[in-house]
């Protein structure tokens, strides 16, 4: 059996809305996992603060429960609010001109003085299982 011109443009057209309804299909689901993704987060971070909370509230910076260890910890970002302020010495260049917040940290350069920079803290919480 052979295909003629309009059939074969019908074919080509069916793999085309085919493909692009697959495409569509699964940019949905990856919408939907990024949302879901978005939520655990913001729940798995909600739940570790309270756990910190807890262990500060306890006065604790280790502890165990069963089988795992739990760590307290503290981690500090670097934020810069302008960064056309910024001395160049913390400038680094690759495609876009950014911070260099590892050398800023580093070297512990202080937010006094220095409008352009401000320090943030957060309690991190550290869980190992005793097989790890």
């Amino acid at each position: 059996m052979t295909m003629n011109l309009h059939d074969e443009e019908k074919f080509i057209l069916d793999q085309v809305l085919s493909a692009r309804h697959d495409t569509e299909f699964l940019k949905t689901q990856a919408r939907e996992l990024r949302l879901k993704i978005n939520q655990a987060e913001q729940r798995e971070a909600a739940c570790e603060q309270a756990f910190a909370d807890f262990m500060l509230g306890n006065g604790l910076t280790q502890t165990q429960v069963d089988e795992f260890s739990i760590t307290l910890g503290k981690s500090t970002s670097v934020d810069v609010t302008d960064i056309d302020s910024v001395p160049e010495k913390y400038i680094r260049t690759k495609i876009t001109k950014e911070v260099n917040k590892a050398l800023i940290k580093a070297e512990g350069l202080s937010a006094d003085g220095n409008n352009w920079l401000k320090y943030s803290e957060k309690n991190t919480i550290t869980i190992k299982h005793k097989d790890a």
